[in-house]
């Protein structure tokens, strides 16, 4: 085959190629089908975008309920000191070693020697003057439960007995709690004795 030959063969196939491209795109076939694949394209991306919207306010809705885990678990933690004071409380009025382990609960040796060692009882006349309110018309167990709250929860020793309930405390290898449980007891102790 010479070169003109193979120019014609190649501008006849390239003539045919045309033609069929010129009906098709003439007849609709070709448009149609970019079109088809268009609209199908143009929904692919109308129902990505929507999945996208309804990802975004899932993370938003997430998001709130974090917050709202977070505020939880804050109020689980303060619940959590609570509850492990009240535990630390408990612990301590049961194993007192200033306190015998027999009821109606009282001092032990160890409680009565300190008692005497700090004045508690003086300490105990004068407190239960200004508290005597509180203990009207109550059974001795409620006023037990009185004193209990009143020396752990509310009672500030002045500087000076502070410095004396530490001492003691140290002298004798126990901890403050301890001797406060001697104030509870002489305190209920002498409230008792007023009602009796």
């Amino acid at each position: 085959m010479n070169t003109a030959q193979l120019v014609s063969l190649i501008t006849a196939v390239l003539a045919v190629f045309a033609a069929t491209g010129a009906l098709i795109f003439k007849t609709g076939k070709w448009v149609g089908g970019v079109n088809e694949q268009l609209a199908t394209h143009s929904s692919l991306l109308r129902a990505i975008f929507q999945e996208l919207r309804t990802m975004r306010q899932d993370m938003g809705i997430m998001r709130q309920d974090m917050r709202t885990m977070r505020q939880d678990m804050g109020a689980m933690r303060q619940d959590m000191g609570i509850m492990r004071q009240d535990v630390q409380q408990l612990y301590h009025r049961l194993s007192e070693p200033t306190i015998a382990k027999n009821s109606p609960r009282r001092l032990s040796e160890l409680g009565e020697q300190i008692a005497e060692d700090l004045g508690v009882a003086k300490w105990a006349r004068q407190t239960a003057e200004q508290m005597r309110q509180r203990v009207i018309g109550k059974r001795p167990y409620e006023i037990q439960e009185i004193c209990f709250t009143y020396i752990y929860n509310e009672y500030q020793p002045d500087p000076e007995f502070d410095i004396a309930i530490r001492e003691a405390a140290y002298e004798h290898g126990i901890d403050d709690r301890s001797v406060l449980a001697v104030l509870v007891i002489a305190l209920r102790d002498e409230f008792l004795s007023r009602v009796a």
